[in-house]
């Protein structure tokens, strides 16, 4: 009766399903690298740095980084429509729109180059009370990062509910991989450049390739995906 359930409920919203997929996908497109652009790759630099000026294939990046955020943000529509008076499931839906839109403003607004492999690049950042200044491309960056931390805590709390015992651990290794990351960029930060070490870039990798399988454990989740129930 529940794989019943759970097949009819699927059927109902395939769409949704796939949009979440294929952006969680393409999200990734960093992969792609190791065969465009090795050199940045293996020398730790950031994914933003793939898409910065004079690196090559940049528009390849920036290009696929547009098709994730309008995927995400469509998938987020879809399922906006269904039971909109659940706020807690609706905070998964629009953060996730949102996390499509920053990552489109994010390649709108590209680093001027990467510090990994240019030498003379570099993208200033003081976070002193004093003095403040970030890159316009850490902006959008910072709201995508908001996003990493919103949606796995939300989602952990769902999968409870639901018992969803794959979506809980995804959930609670995707936090843990984005507050590895913050800590390492925090520690990058302190040497007053917004690229450049290795760590805090495979960091990112790994801590964007585990949020995509987490997106994958949702699209295949009925009682999410129809917004069965409340927090």
């Amino acid at each position: 009766m529940i794989l019943y359930r759970d097949m009819k409920l699927t059927s109902r919203f395939p769409g949704s399903s796939v949009l979440l997929f294929s952006a969680a996908i393409i999200f990734n497109n960093w992969l792609l690298a190791i065969l465009v652009n090795r050199s940045l790759l293996t020398k730790g630099g950031s994914v933003s740095e793939l898409s910065a000026q004079g690196q090559p294939h940049t528009w390849l990046f920036r290009a696929l980084d547009i098709v994730s955020g309008l995927l995400f943000m469509a998938a987020a529509y879809l399922l906006f429509k269904r039971h909109k008076n659940m706020a807690s499931w609706r905070w998964l839906v629009i953060v996730t729109a949102i996390l499509g839109l920053a990552n489109i403003v994010d390649t709108l607004l590209p680093l001027p180059c990467a510090a990994t492999v240019v030498a003379s690049c570099s993208s200033p950042i003081h976070l002193s009370f004093n003095h403040f200044s970030i890159p316009s491309h850490a902006y959008s960056s910072t709201i995508i990062g908001i996003c990493y931390v919103i949606l796995p805590i939300a989602g952990y709390s769902f999968a409870a509910k639901h018992r969803n015992k794959l979506l809980q651990t995804l959930s609670a290794v995707s936090l843990l991989a984005t507050l590895i990351f913050f800590i390492l960029l925090f520690k990058e930060s302190s040497t007053g450049s917004y690229t450049g070490s290795a760590t805090a870039g495979y960091s990112q990798e790994i801590q964007m390739i585990i949020l995509g399988v987490w997106f994958w454990a949702w699209a295949k989740d009925p009682a999410l995906i129809s917004g069965d129930g409340e927090l």
